[in-house]
């Protein structure tokens, strides 16, 4: 196994996150090759992750014919949200105003915006220009004053990151370790974000998968052994 790490046309690592990487691929004894543009990527095998951008490491597992889905709130896991999370169309919910004062997301055409709260006509600006409909996530509308991402690598926590808000206001650990127990359908490597509430509640945020996701200043070994794991369960069937 290599890894295939992305870098800028400086020769630079993309991001931070590729460092990490590359750090972690070192401390592993794990071979780097650095790209450019993914579809400059003719040689990768199978078992070799690739590290980049979110699109980038879709379009790799593409190649292969990794279908990806979303994780976002699986079932086993609404109990911890604290709060209706449902599914509808963007362009359903910004012809409701009635409707407004949520949270809203793509399930996965995650270019066209950022995950952001619609409370008035003004926020429309920030749910992108596209002509076409997609399908998006709405939840009702939390405030956190903290936000914790929790890391887990097949089925055991290996940190906890801040990476919003306040350091010094922590989620509730049991609610962390029974999030993870409860998680029954769980890829190899993930990560959970929390949040804290202002009255002190620890509400799951969202669930990322680990085949990409920002550092957030993890230990680059346990980082990359995230990373390669979920690649690796993703391409187990691939020939």
């Amino acid at each position: 196994m290599k890894a295939y790490i992305r870098i800028k046309h400086t020769g630079e690592f993309y991001d931070p996150s590729c460092y990490y990487a590359y750090t972690g691929c070192r401390e592993l004894e794990i071979p780097v090759v650095k790209y450019k543009a993914v579809y400059s990527l003719t040689d990768n095998e199978p078992d070799d992750p690739v590290v980049g951008t979110v699109s980038d490491v879709k379009v790799a597992l593409e190649r292969f014919g990794v279908k990806l889905v979303p994780l976002d709130y699986p079932d086993e896991l609404l109990p911890f949200t604290g709060r209706k999370i449902w599914k509808s169309t963007l362009f359903t919910i910004t012809s409701h105003p009635e409707d407004w004062h949520v949270f809203v997301k793509p399930v996965e055409d995650i270019k066209r915006f950022h995950g952001t709260v619609l409370d008035k006509s003004e926020d429309l600006i920030k749910l992108g220009g596209g002509l076409e409909d997609i399908d998006v996530w709405c939840s009702e509308k939390v405030h956190f004053i903290s936000e914790w991402r929790l890391w887990v690598l097949h089925g055991d926590i290996q940190g906890l990151t801040p990476y919003k808000g306040r350091w010094d206001v922590f989620p509730d650990v049991k609610v962390l370790r029974e999030s993870v127990k409860a998680y029954k359908s769980a890829p190899a490597g993930y990560a959970i974000d929390f949040g804290v509430t202002e009255e002190g509640k620890t509400l799951l945020v969202e669930v990322s998968d680990g085949y990409s996701l920002a550092s957030f200043g993890l230990s680059p070994r346990v980082y990359m052994n995230i990373l390669a794991a979920r690649w690796k369960e993703l391409t187990s069937a691939v020939k």
